[in-house]
């Protein structure tokens, strides 16, 4: 009776996308990823572990490696009625593998024996229209990519209106109003004074102009941030959230607005490829309970540039990125970069490059990872990356790649630590592609750690990664 009932609600289904014309089109990925480090795994960050001794246990010991498998589904269902109505939905299901099953409001779970969990997560759904050929409003949540090369949001999702002009063929105009927090919907709502304004909102405007063989993007941002959260002990108005480093964590304040300025260009000349970004970030956080009760002057900066050269059949990359970091006792003054992460309830956004993975985070995480910078603010203290990688065709099947970096903190606020050296990262990958739709990866890294993570009493051994992905793709 249940096989009967599903196939006719599926028949019922199926008639009513036939008779509106709208078409569904299914696509997706399975990632399954056995890896092992001696770091550890999972809800902390790797900062965090190894001031404890997570790298081996009790402070000072050695680490006899952790051996865990990752594994990511993502869905992602087109929707189209017509040229100027459809709808875009993106599901994920993380699993880690010996993880308990049978458990509801938890993800990442599912795949111990049994493995059944409530363990779907929607990573978006929203709709889309056209009023015009030349507009497009989007709303729902959504993923949001910045124009600063990931160092602000990466590619966070998030719930909002956006809408899409385009000015002419080489130019187009972008905008939206995006809700990082209510705060009246949290579970903390009684803390707060509960107003509409108690919330956060971002808004960003982009302008694209095509230049030649390249193209230029001129951006401006802004947060409004009206949480109060004077009212509360609670920093950034959100209760459970991280604090990667802004400095009003320690102390409350009542409102801040918050602004970025910047530009980028891509482009090519020859057998070079290359990308420039500059971004100013600016504002005042109102109100700030330190010593006295001030303002905070915001005044930070970040710069990023990438340089890829083909050889033959292979490319070499320079790659360089810096972020400012706090370095005044002027509680009137702000000079740490405030990223997406620092509204988000955990740490989501990463950096957009798949070469390091141990120094910083990457387009290429799951579920179970951490990093030496897990956000570019990284704590207030700023962040400087710097790397070359060289990748290789050994064939039309096999890539391999090396990869070397160095990882700084601009500055450093804490007295205990012994250096700004956060560390340096040497990996080597392979790539083989089994066909179209299957992609075997294969990858082992080694970073010796830096003082930044040293203290008098601890010193923290070398971090290592090594795994194996398996990628299809439909």
């Amino acid at each position: 009776m249940k096989k009967l009932l599903l196939v006719v609600l599926a028949v019922f289904f199926m008639s009513g996308i036939a008779s509106a014309a709208t078409t569904v089109d299914i696509k997706g990925q399975i990632r399954v990823q056995p890896e092992w480090n001696n770091y550890g795994r999972g809800s902390g960050v790797l900062p965090n572990y190894f001031p404890t001794g997570a790298i081996g246990g009790a402070a000072g010991t050695k680490s006899s490696g952790n051996f865990f498998t990752d594994q990511r589904t993502r869905l992602y269902f087109n929707v189209k009625s017509n040229e100027n109505v459809g709808a875009a939905i993106a599901l994920e299901i993380d699993s880690f593998w010996g993880q308990s099953a049978f458990e509801v409001n938890r993800n990442g779970t599912g795949a111990g024996l049994g493995t059944d969990a409530v363990n779907i997560e929607v990573k978006y759904a929203n709709m889309w229209f056209k009023p015009m050929d030349a507009l497009k409003i989007t709303a729902g949540t959504m993923t949001y990519v910045d124009d600063m090369s990931g160092v602000f949001i990466g590619g966070g999702d998030t719930a909002g209106f956006r809408f899409d002009y385009a000015l002419s063929k080489t130019s187009s105009l972008s905008t939206g109003l995006y809700t990082f927090w209510q705060t009246q919907l949290s579970s903390a709502a009684a803390t707060y004074n509960p107003a509409w304004k108690d919330s956060v909102y971002f808004v960003p405007i982009t302008l694209k102009q095509q230049l030649g063989s390249g193209a230029a993007t001129l951006f401006f941002y802004t947060i409004q941030d009206g949480t109060n959260t004077r009212n509360s002990s609670v920093a950034l108005g959100m209760a459970g959230a991280p604090t990667y480093g802004f400095r009003p964590v320690s102390s409350p304040y009542n409102t801040a607005q918050i602004y970025y300025a910047g530009l980028n260009y891509g482009g090519k000349a020859g057998m070079v490829s290359y990308y420039l970004m500059g971004a100013y970030n600016f504002g005042t956080v109102k109100e700030v309970a330190t010593t006295t009760i001030d303002d905070q002057k915001i005044s930070a900066y970040a710069l990023n540039a990438k340089v890829d050269v083909k050889l033959g059949d292979g490319k070499l990359r320079l790659a360089g990125l810096y972020v400012s970091g706090e370095d005044s006792t002027d509680k009137t003054k702000y000079k740490g970069f405030i990223t997406g992460d620092q509204y988000a309830g955990h740490q989501t956004m990463p950096m957009l490059q798949d070469d390091l993975v141990i120094l910083i985070n990457n387009t290429d995480v799951m579920s179970n990872a951490t990093f030496l910078a897990l956000n570019p603010n990284n704590n207030g203290d700023g962040l400087q990356v710097a790397y070359a990688a060289f990748d290789y065709n050994l064939s039309n099947k096999l890539n391999a790649k090396v990869v070397a970096g160095y990882a700084s903190a601009d500055k450093q606020n804490s007295a205990a630590r012994l250096g700004k050296k956060m560390g340096t990262e040497y990996n080597a990958q392979l790539a083989y592609k089994f066909d179209e739709n299957l992609m075997i990866k294969g990858m082992g890294s080694y970073a010796p750690i830096g003082d930044y993570f040293n203290t008098a009493t601890f010193n923290a051994d070398a971090a290592y990664r090594i795994w194996l992905k398996f990628i299809y793709t439909f």
